[in-house]
């Protein structure tokens, strides 16, 4: 998700049962997280295909939302909201994705 490899993404997900579409890392970062990040589209729709929720919270309360917001990304942004992501969630310093991407100058 990370380096925006849809072939491997699809790959993984379509190898199973041992990979989860909302598995996350040791930061809560799930693979959507991760994707809307790095503002990689994409491989984003791959997932919510295969059922990601965009309203998981990472350890520190980001949702992919703002981790796309944070980033300047404005499609991952546009897709996150067309999949209903929460443009309301704050995270642990109090922030929501709009008030995250203007403290960064996005």
């Amino acid at each position: 998700a990370a380096t925006g490899d849809l072939a491997t993404v699809k790959a993984l997900l379509d190898g199973g049962d041992c990979v989860s579409v909302d598995m996350a890392d040791t930061n809560g970062f799930t693979p959507l997280m991760i994707a809307a990040q790095a503002g990689h589209g994409s491989v984003m729709q791959v997932l919510f295909e295969n059922g990601a929720r965009a309203g998981e919270t990472a350890a520190d309360g980001n949702t992919a939302l703002h981790l796309a917001a944070r980033n300047g990304h404005l499609e991952a942004c546009r897709i996150l909201i067309s999949e209903e992501a929460d443009v309301n969630a704050v995270n642990e310093a109090g922030l929501d994705a709009l008030m995250d991407a203007a403290q960064t100058g996005n």
